[in-house]
């Protein structure tokens, strides 16, 4: 028995709009539990001593997965709040995506853990849809460049912050 669909079916409103803003957020309500269970991977690795390759203080370093806590969710929720402008949509979700990459690249066998060696392969991810933006359509879209400049600047200030005294008694405070 083949299914046949209808071009009425979505013409109709097939699937109906209440299933497909259930889903919507329960996907957002998926991505906010994945955040908090990273959390508290996040807060034992600096009190058992764990630490990136090539982070000389692991206290220091905790300033770079907390922030990703915080940009993640940010722009997961402004891809939900323009949900109905499809363009910026796309590009919030797969910036909030990318958001989470560094751990990963810097577990790559190519990258070895090296700091330098990851901040290239993020800034060439992240720089990715803004140079196809630009050749693909003639123009930078805005949300992307954006979001974009603000994922490749928040790295350094994360560095900045984590090396203060202000960010170390914090986070002893914080995996005490």
């Amino acid at each position: 028995m083949d299914i046949v669909v209808r071009s009425s079916d979505h013409a109709c409103g097939w699937p109906p709009r209440q299933y497909s803003s259930a889903f919507g957020f329960g996907h957002f309500a998926t991505c906010c539990g994945h955040d908090c269970r990273r959390s508290v991977d996040v807060y034992n690795r600096p009190r058992l001593g764990h630490n990136a390759v090539g982070a000389p203080d692991p206290v220091a370093f905790l300033a770079v997965p907390l922030g990703e806590m915080v940009i993640f969710p940010i722009l997961v929720a402004f891809g939900v709040y323009y949900r109905q402008r499809k363009e910026a949509h796309k590009r919030l979700m797969l910036l909030a995506t990318l958001s989470l990459l560094t751990a990963p690249l810097g577990r790559l066998p190519i990258v070895g853990g090296s700091p330098p060696a990851v901040a290239l392969v993020y800034a060439a991810l992240v720089l990715a849809g803004p140079i196809y933006d630009r050749i693909a359509y003639g123009r930078f879209n805005r949300v992307y460049l954006a979001g974009a400049m603000a994922l490749w600047v928040s790295m350094p200030v994360r560095f900045a912050i984590g090396a203060t005294q202000v960010w170390h008694d914090f986070a002893a405070w914080l995996i005490s």
